[in-house]
């Protein structure tokens, strides 16, 4: 996978907060935009 750092509005980020937090606990975390994915293997479904 190949991506960027997504950039949200303050808004967006506000409404998104509270959930990846008790989602993370306390590891760090980012949101991202997927440029490609790639399938490495045809077992993995």
């Amino acid at each position: 996978m190949t991506g960027t750092q997504a950039k949200l509005s303050h808004a967006q980020e506000q409404k998104k907060e509270a959930n990846e937090k008790a989602e993370a606990g306390s590891a760090s975390y980012v949101d991202l935009k997927v440029a490609s994915l790639k399938m490495v293997s045809d077992s993995c479904q």
